[in-house]
């Protein structure tokens, strides 16, 4: 207990490099060992903002740089939506649209 939980990767990027696959897989792996996928969600979010002191990042709320992935299907009952992109926004732009995502080559970032 008391124990702060994180998501993502200190691995060098050559070697591992970071992609949505990555992330969700480790989200996926949370939820086997228990973690509800909100939580895992959250943890992911929020929490890593907040561990990293991000204060501009991590939730949705105003004042905060606008980051949303919109998914096809309820991640919420299963985490593995989150490999179904839709649309994509990083600091309040839009970077992918419907049509052009696919997690086949989803990747964070603008193309």
């Amino acid at each position: 207990a008391g124990v702060r939980v994180s998501a993502g990767s200190d691995g060098f990027m050559d070697y591992f490099p970071l992609s949505a696959r990555s992330i969700i897989r480790e989200l996926a792996l949370m939820t086997e060992l228990g973690v509800s996928p909100g939580e895992a969600i959250a943890i992911a979010t929020g929490e890593t903002a907040d561990l990293l002191g991000l204060q501009d990042m991590g939730t949705l709320v105003p004042g905060k740089r606008a980051d949303l992935l919109v998914v096809d299907g309820d991640p919420l009952a299963d985490i593995m939506a989150l490999e179904r992109p839709w649309l994509v926004m990083l600091d309040g732009r839009l970077v992918r649209t419907p049509g052009d995502c696919g997690a086949a080559d989803f990747a964070w970032g603008p193309r």
